[in-house]
């Protein structure tokens, strides 16, 4: 690929002679162009990552809007059939800790929300070590996916579900304002002031150049500027002076302007492959692509499994229901709703797996 490096600046095959100051200025001109070349490219291809991932993270919230406010709903009678057995219901102090771990274990595994405001019979700890084992309810559901299917718990009453959009596509951080950078937004500001125009044409074009100007500078966006410098300049060898001394100061100039440029290019090529790599939203982003290119819908599975998820929620609070109606004992409600039989075991087995399983009933005595 043709720019796929920069062009040499000072490596090139050793020379009996010294480069001359107008051949080196041309090396770093050429150096300069390309670099603001690929900071615009790479910028493109990062602003379009970023939109991506925006349109796949919305596209997931809608598609599962009724899901998560099913969950949400369900979140809220949970914690209210809780509240209302702790207000209403008198429990030995045995049985109150115990409750108390099960409404504890739904909470720590991401079920329903965390309640902020709970405090136990035990004053203090909120996940204490007293009470239930890990075969206790909330123990007996699976590990995996439980919370995250869900979306990330919150404390404010209900599982977020969804995805922030603060969460990703901030501007990359500022370089440092030094004086190379400071000075340059000065040149400019004093080129293009509105009120050194002489005309009203020229007073609109600057200040639209300024605007452009000032928001360059407040991003710390250092290639905009030297392109509008760039813009100016129009990079004439001509327009340089012939004096050496000079020639050399502009290539100390260029030197340093390309050697932030290099900064520029390196921290936006980081900042995307932290969104690819070390984000929620990229990483579902590329199972996105790998899906569709597999034809697999990613989304409706998503939705399935959040739908999945209701009703294994549903179940919960079905469960929690019966036990405030004094339907199930106490032992039955910390034994959880999962299979109480072998009977029941196999025929959990085979409705999960499609399939008739045989068993031997001595091996479970």
């Amino acid at each position: 690929m043709a720019n796929s490096k920069p062009p040499a600046s000072g490596n090139a095959e050793p020379a009996l002679a010294p480069v001359a100051p107008h051949e080196a200025l041309l090396t770093l001109q050429q150096e300069r162009r390309w670099l603001l070349k690929q900071i615009r490219r790479k910028r493109t291809e990062l602003d379009n990552f970023i939109t991506q991932m925006r349109d796949v993270a919305s596209e997931v919230f809608q598609r599962s809007a009724d899901a998560i406010s099913a969950m949400q709903t369900l979140d809220a009678e949970i914690h209210g059939l809780f509240d209302e057995m702790f207000k209403t219901r008198k429990f030995g102090k045995r049985s109150r800790r115990q409750v108390e771990q099960v409404y504890r274990n739904l909470q720590m595994r991401g079920v329903i929300s965390i309640n902020p405001d709970f405090k136990g019979i035990d004053e203090g700890i909120f996940f204490g070590s007293e009470g239930m084992g890990p075969s206790s309810f909330g123990a007996n559901f699976d590990d995996g996916d439980t919370g995250t299917a869900q979306g990330e718990s919150d404390s404010s009453g209900g599982s977020s579900g969804g995805f922030s959009g603060d969460s990703f596509g901030d501007e990359p951080a500022s370089p440092r304002r030094d004086r190379d950078f400071r000075q340059t937004f000065l040149r400019l500001a004093s080129i293009y002031h509105p009120d050194k125009a002489e005309d009203d044409d020229t007073h609109r074009r600057n200040t639209e150049i300024m605007k452009e100007i000032n928001r360059a500078y407040k991003s710390g966006d250092f290639a905009r500027l030297l392109e509008l410098e760039q813009q100016e300049e129009q990079d004439d060898i001509e327009d340089v002076s012939s004096v050496d001394s000079d020639l050399e100061r502009e290539c100390q100039r260029l030197e340093r302007e390309n050697s932030k440029l290099s900064d520029q290019y390196e921290g936006i090529k980081q900042e995307l492959r932290d969104l690819r790599n070390n984000t929620q939203e990229g990483v579902m982003l590329k199972t996105y692509r790998k899906a569709a290119k597999d034809g697999v819908d990613l989304v409706k599975e998503l939705v399935d499994e959040a739908a999945e998820d209701v009703e294994m929620v549903e179940e919960i609070r079905d469960f929690v229901r019966d036990f405030r109606d004094r339907k199930i004992t106490i032992q039955e409600f910390v034994d959880g709703p999962g299979p109480k039989s072998p009977e029941d075991m196999i025929a959990a087995l085979e409705e999960m797996l499609g399939v008739s399983v045989s068993f031997d009933p001595d091996i479970f005595r």
